[in-house]
């Protein structure tokens, strides 16, 4: 099974008295310890790392990204402040009852990934606002499969470089529907008529 490595330094999240900071600083201490490296500074244009608002197109997709963070946190690491603020974030994004479906969907297709990747997977701390080449393209996929374009295989064998991904085929099916279904739910609430009240 390939490494998990992130990338440079671990930034510490921000700090407040909420469990869901409180949970990211600790599984970002411990990353720290294990990894020694961390989000590049913002204003590094040198680092060649594109921001999220350039790749994701929505909070649904940062969301994603910061699941899939915090899970290859809790797999490098075997911290459970990870999971812990896996589900604290996903829980104050759209709520406790959607959020348990989200992060084990988005758990299965991180534990796809480690299986079938050939290389270590580089990822950023979830706080981070630039995000590496590889989770790029783990993105890149999951909006691929979100839009049923035809080019899901291709971008599977890319990121794991095996010939025929087949554990990353199936565990990216749940997630891109965990993200489109909130995504839907979300605009048909949006989209409901406001009733006057009459007086």
């Amino acid at each position: 099974m390939p490494k998990l490595k992130a990338s440079r330094r671990l930034g510490d999240a921000e700090d407040d008295a909420s469990r869901d900071d409180a949970s990211q600083s600790r599984c970002g201490t411990r990353r720290a310890e294990a990894a020694g490296q961390a989000c590049p500074n913002g204003g590094l244009k040198s680092d060649g790392l594109e921001r999220i608002d350039q790749v994701c197109t929505d909070d649904l997709d940062a969301l994603a990204l910061a699941v899939l963070r915090f899970v290859a946190a809790a797999a490098m690491t075997s911290d459970a402040a990870c999971w812990d603020a896996a589900f604290d974030h996903a829980e104050r994004e759209v709520g406790h009852e959607a959020a348990p479906a989200f992060v084990g969907a988005m758990a299965g297709l991180m534990r796809a990934l480690r299986i079938e990747r050939v290389a270590a997977w580089r990822f950023l701390p979830a706080t981070c606002c630039r995000l590496t080449g590889d989770e790029k393209e783990l993105m890149q996929l999951l909006g691929a499969v979100g839009r049923n374009e035809a080019d899901v295989l291709r971008l599977a064998r890319r990121i794991t470089g095996a010939a025929l991904p087949e554990r990353l085929l199936v565990a990216v099916e749940p997630a891109a529907r965990a993200i489109g279904e909130l995504r839907e739910a979300r605009n048909a609430s949006e989209a409901m008529p406001v009733q006057g009240v009459l007086h």
